[in-house]
């Protein structure tokens, strides 16, 4: 810094001796222009002029000669020491370049570290509400209702002049809370043992919305509901049991969830019948399938 004012110094100094030379060959030739004869004016101006600058300026000429080849030096070594100093810029600067590129890698690794900590803090977190809606689940199923459909026995003696099967199903609480609101629905499929959609449709047809009717069971009590059957063709369309599948689902309540406060069991019989010379009928009701929910 206090280069540079010396060289501002040194240039204001060598303005203001150019100033006074200009200043001083005015005044010189002012002088010799009033001194003249007014008839020899025009001719002897120019030489006298001359002289007068030659004279009288000749050592402030050299001084200023001096003067600028000692700026012109200093010039020329400021210029060497600006030169330098870019140079180191320029290097400091690269070196910045360099360690901001190293720092932007240290930043994209520290961010892709992060996106893992928080996919895994994501994932954590998914699992522990996982398991806690499984403790939950788990729970509720230690203290709910399970109904349990025992077994389908026939009640009544049957006969082919009749043509009627009177039935009941027993089933049993196995849960550690009552069952309320318990009801039934079947469905028979004569030819063919019923696929799981067609078990899955069943269960979705004999349920009832929001129903609030229904017999109730205590834990470890058993019940039944009858059932009767037809066994003859009857005239709206044939309905025959000779055998074939037999589908029945209870639903029921629990006041142990209030999201989903419902359960069922379904249970799938297969049928066989037995007719004896006098025309009775009794028939066999084997599981073939079971599940509670």
């Amino acid at each position: 810094m206090c280069r540079w004012k010396l060289l501002i110094v040194v240039g204001l100094l060598a303005t203001s001796v150019a100033m006074g030379k200009e200043d001083t060959i005015k005044n010189s030739t002012k002088q010799q222009q009033s001194s003249q004869v007014p008839g020899q004016a025009h001719a002897e101006a120019p030489m006298l002029v001359v002289q007068e600058i030659a004279a009288p300026n000749g050592a402030t000429s050299a001084a200023y000669d001096k003067m600028k080849e000692d700026t012109d030096e200093k010039l020329v070594e400021y210029t060497k020491e600006l030169a330098s100093y870019t140079l180191w810029l320029m290097w400091a600067t690269s070196a910045l370049a360099i360690l901001g590129l190293i720092q932007l890698g240290f930043l994209t690794k520290a961010d892709k570290t992060a996106s893992k900590s928080a996919i895994a803090a994501s994932v954590a977190a998914g699992a522990a509400k996982k398991a806690a809606e499984v403790a939950e689940q788990a729970m509720i199923s230690d203290r709910r209702p399970w109904v349990h459909i025992s077994r389908m026995e026939q009640t009544a003696p049957a006969h082919r002049d009749i043509g009627v099967l009177r039935t009941r199903v027993i089933f049993k609480n196995l849960g550690s809370s009552p069952a309320l609101n318990i009801y039934g629905s079947y469905q028979l499929f004569t030819l063919t043992s019923p696929s799981n959609q067609d078990i899955q449709n069943a269960i979705d047809r004999g349920r009832i919305p929001n129903n609030s009717s229904g017999i109730s069971l205590m834990p470890t009590d058993d019940d039944s509901m009858g059932l009767t059957l037809r066994i003859a063709e009857l005239p709206d369309g044939p309905v025959r049991i000779d055998s074939g599948y037999l589908l029945y689902c209870f639903y029921y309540t629990f006041p142990l969830q209030a999201s989903k406060s419902d359960g069922y069991t379904v249970c799938v019989f297969r049928i066989t019948k037995q007719e004896d010379a006098s025309g009775g009928i009794s028939f066999d009701f084997e599981k073939f399938y079971s599940h509670a929910d």
